[in-house]
């Protein structure tokens, strides 16, 4: 029974990290002004994408197009430094240790699953408009390096919400199981152990090695999971970022 229950919690773990689970449907979160969340959150080290400075943009199209842009970059930035305060508490959060501590850090994963995917959604929105005020462009290149600008950055973005609904995943887990506390696996690996010393035993090497994973340990692995999401956004933003000068150069 207890190699099926290990095995059985370790494919969850992987539906989990890579989002196979139902994550729960967040509560509408009111529109907030993009000024309020990028000044927030600082640019995060990796990404070269920044705000775009410098730019007299005296026609309305310029205006107009440079205020989306900086809008969607400023929203990125922030979901990218969100993800990266995430990772950091998902690899030391304690999901197991007493029921308050595992609804307390639950309550705290699902908040932020809830705003960075507000925020991931109004970014790919912003992306959206960048790319339809490309087509008053005034001449056929500029709107074809607005419209790349565009979609990588909406690429970065839609990314960013996955990262969002693999979190929901975890903490839908989370919702609807205890937590594994020390005393419950030193049990378990003396049932295993003891269970080591019979003829024919399934249990083979560590006893160890047949543990279920506690609640912390699969919210490690989906910080590990998330870590390789954030090289993919990274990718994005630099795509993104490669086509500013051209896009926008014109307005300067």
């Amino acid at each position: 029974m207890l190699p099926s229950i290990a095995t059985a919690l370790g494919t969850l773990l992987v539906a989990v990290a890579f989002g196979q689970a139902t994550a729960p449907t967040p509560p509408a979160a009111p529109a907030s002004p993009v000024a309020s969340v990028a000044p927030a959150l600082p640019r995060p080290a990796g990404s070269p994408l920044q705000e775009i400075g410098r730019v007299r943009a005296l026609t309305p199209f310029c205006k107009t197009t440079l205020a989306h842009a900086n809008a969607a970059i400023g929203t990125t930035l922030g979901n990218d430094a969100r993800i990266a305060f995430t990772i950091a508490n998902l690899k030391t959060v304690d999901l197991d240790s007493t029921v308050i501590k595992k609804n307390a850090g639950t309550k705290e994963l699902r908040e932020t699953y809830v705003t960075l995917r507000a925020a991931a959604a109004r970014a790919q929105g912003e992306a959206k408009d960048v790319e339809a005020d490309a087509e008053h462009a005034p001449n056929p290149d500029q709107k074809a390096e607005l419209v790349a600008f565009a979609q990588a950055l909406g690429g970065a973005a839609f990314r960013q919400k996955r990262v969002a609904e693999q979190l929901g995943n975890y903490v839908a887990f989370l919702e609807t199981h205890p937590p594994v506390t020390q005393f419950e696996r030193d049990q378990q690996q003396f049932d295993i152990q003891y269970a080591q010393s019979a003829r024919n035993s399934p249990f083979r090497g560590d006893a160890r090695d047949y543990l279920t994973p506690t609640l912390s340990e699969m919210a490690k692995a989906a910080a590990d999971r998330f870590v390789e999401s954030t090289t993919a956004i990274e990718a994005d933003e630099s795509h993104a970022s490669a086509f500013v000068e051209p896009a926008f150069g014109p307005c300067k």
